[in-house]
Protein backbone atom coordinates (compact mmCIF):
# COMPACT_ATOMS: atom_id res chain seq x y z
CA UNK A 1 0.00 0.00 0.00
CA UNK A 2 1.28 3.44 -0.88
CA UNK A 3 2.54 5.12 2.30
CA UNK A 4 0.62 8.29 1.40
CA UNK A 5 -2.64 6.39 1.08
CA UNK A 6 -4.77 5.56 4.07
CA UNK A 7 -6.74 2.47 4.98
CA UNK A 8 -10.29 3.38 5.83
CA UNK A 9 -12.99 1.36 7.47
CA UNK A 10 -16.19 0.97 5.49
CA UNK A 11 -19.49 1.39 7.27
CA UNK A 12 -21.37 -1.23 5.24
CA UNK A 13 -20.66 -4.83 6.28
CA UNK A 14 -22.26 -7.67 4.33
CA UNK A 15 -22.99 -10.47 6.85
CA UNK A 16 -19.45 -11.78 7.29
CA UNK A 17 -19.04 -15.54 7.74
CA UNK A 18 -15.68 -15.18 9.47
CA UNK A 19 -13.43 -12.58 11.03
CA UNK A 20 -11.23 -12.37 7.93
CA UNK A 21 -14.27 -11.91 5.67
CA UNK A 22 -15.47 -9.18 8.04
CA UNK A 23 -12.15 -7.39 7.77
CA UNK A 24 -12.03 -7.81 4.01
CA UNK A 25 -15.46 -6.24 3.70
CA UNK A 26 -14.64 -3.47 6.17
CA UNK A 27 -11.27 -2.20 4.99
CA UNK A 28 -10.21 -0.58 1.74
CA UNK A 29 -7.67 1.96 0.63
CA UNK A 30 -8.74 5.52 -0.13
CA UNK A 31 -7.85 5.02 -3.83
CA UNK A 32 -9.80 1.69 -3.93
CA UNK A 33 -7.31 -0.13 -6.21
CA UNK A 34 -7.12 -3.90 -5.71
CA UNK A 35 -3.43 -3.99 -4.72
CA UNK A 36 -3.89 -1.14 -2.29
CA UNK A 37 -7.01 -2.74 -0.82
CA UNK A 38 -4.99 -5.88 -0.07
CA UNK A 39 -2.44 -3.65 1.67
CA UNK A 40 -5.22 -2.03 3.71
CA UNK A 41 -6.48 -5.49 4.69
CA UNK A 42 -2.96 -6.63 5.64
CA UNK A 43 -2.51 -3.50 7.73
CA UNK A 44 -5.80 -4.09 9.51
CA UNK A 45 -5.01 -7.78 10.06
CA UNK A 46 -1.59 -7.09 11.56
CA UNK A 47 -3.21 -4.59 13.92
CA UNK A 48 -5.87 -7.14 14.86
CA UNK A 49 -3.36 -9.91 15.57
CA UNK A 50 -1.19 -7.53 17.60
CA UNK A 51 -4.18 -6.56 19.73
CA UNK A 52 -5.18 -10.21 20.21
CA UNK A 53 -1.63 -11.21 21.16
CA UNK A 54 -1.28 -8.30 23.57
CA UNK A 55 -4.54 -9.29 25.28
CA UNK A 56 -3.39 -12.92 25.55
CA UNK A 57 -0.01 -11.87 26.98
CA UNK A 58 -1.68 -9.50 29.43
CA UNK A 59 -4.09 -12.22 30.61
CA UNK A 60 -1.20 -14.66 31.03
CA UNK A 61 0.78 -12.09 33.04
CA UNK A 62 -2.27 -11.40 35.23
CA UNK A 63 -2.70 -15.13 35.88
CA UNK A 64 0.99 -15.50 36.81
CA UNK A 65 0.76 -12.47 39.09
CA UNK A 66 -2.34 -13.83 40.85
CA UNK A 67 -0.66 -17.23 41.29
CA UNK A 68 2.38 -15.55 42.85
CA UNK A 69 0.16 -13.57 45.25
CA UNK A 70 -1.75 -16.70 46.27
CA UNK A 71 1.53 -18.56 46.81
CA UNK A 72 2.87 -15.68 48.94
CA UNK A 73 -0.34 -15.55 51.00
CA UNK A 74 -0.23 -19.32 51.53
CA UNK A 75 3.40 -19.10 52.68
CA UNK A 76 2.55 -16.30 55.15
CA UNK A 77 -0.38 -18.28 56.58
CA UNK A 78 1.73 -21.42 57.02
CA UNK A 79 4.47 -19.42 58.79
CA UNK A 80 2.01 -17.68 61.11
CA UNK A 81 0.36 -21.02 61.95
CA UNK A 82 3.66 -22.40 63.22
Amino acid sequence: MNKFHQARKLKKIIHPSSEITALRSQWQCCCNKVDCNKGALDEAMSGLWKRKNNIAVREENDALEKAAIVQENTREHSQSAQ
